[in-house]
């Protein structure tokens, strides 16, 4: 799965400030993406999504807290914060730009058949691109609805897709070794820094570490630190079939 497309709908309704007729803002704003792959999809809302719209100039920005999304999976949200977005570094995901068809907009009463196009900046990963979203801008009671749809593809962005396909199972044994640090692994052909999740195939125990890269000489597929190997087995039963998950 080294190419991944990531739908996101935004959908967010608008409260004027007290002191600007023309201006409304959200606090509680929703984000949404969803991806499809071969195995499972891949799905996650964020409902504390900020964002101001100037209806005289047709400024609009909206910025989101990348842990702020929340999976079904716990273990998917934390691939996608430390290996993906890596969240702790570029905590944010913003958008900063301009309704271009303002005007249209203002002349058919901000109607939901009206399809206004935002034109800005999206900064993801750190990096910023150039986009252009169709949006709807409907006006809702004393204030105003925004929505749309946009794809992001992850190489736009710098984010790294692994070389194995993360949702895609490494079989292989696991025994157990005095490693410096905390809560490391030695494994073979996975990327290093990656956290990644070890299943005991005879009981399904499972435990999380993160890869160091393994030496050539390493016989078996991967090393745990015996405190984390014996949350998967006894001692005496090394080596023990695996299932490695990125």
């Amino acid at each position: 799965m080294k190419k991944l497309l990531f739908t996101l709908l935004l959908s967010q309704s608008f409260v004027p400030f007290a002191d600007a007729q023309e201006r409304y803002f959200t606090r509680e704003g929703e984000v949404s993406f969803f991806s499809a792959t071969p195995v499972e999809n891949i799905e996650a809302d964020n409902k504390k999504l900020q964002s101001v719209i100037d209806i005289s100039s047709g400024a609009f920005e909206f910025a989101a807290l990348v842990k702020s999304f929340e999976f079904e999976k716990a273990l998917m949200e934390e691939h996608f914060n430390e290996n993906y977005m890596e969240s702790n570094t570029y905590p944010k995901a913003t958008f900063r730009g301009k309704i271009q068809n303002l005007e249209e907009l203002k002349a058919k009463g901000f109607s939901s058949s009206a399809t206004a196009m935002a034109k800005g900046v999206m900064t993801i990963h750190g990096v910023e691109q150039e986009v252009e979203l169709p949006t709807h801008l409907v006006k809702d009671g004393d204030g105003f609805k925004v929505t749309c749809t946009f794809n992001v593809k992850p190489q736009d962005y710098k984010i790294a897709i692994p070389n194995a396909d993360p949702l895609e199972a490494i079989i292989t044994r696991a025994t157990f070794g005095n490693l410096s640090g905390t809560n490391v692994c030695l494994a073979q052909n996975i990327t290093n820094g990656l956290l990644v999740t070890v299943t005991n195939l005879d009981n399904n125990r499972s435990i999380t570490c993160r890869v160091t890269l393994a030496p050539a000489t390493q016989i078996a597929g991967i090393i745990l630190q015996t405190a984390q190997f014996v949350t998967l087995a006894d001692l005496t039963d090394a080596p023990i079939p695996v299932q490695i998950r990125l």
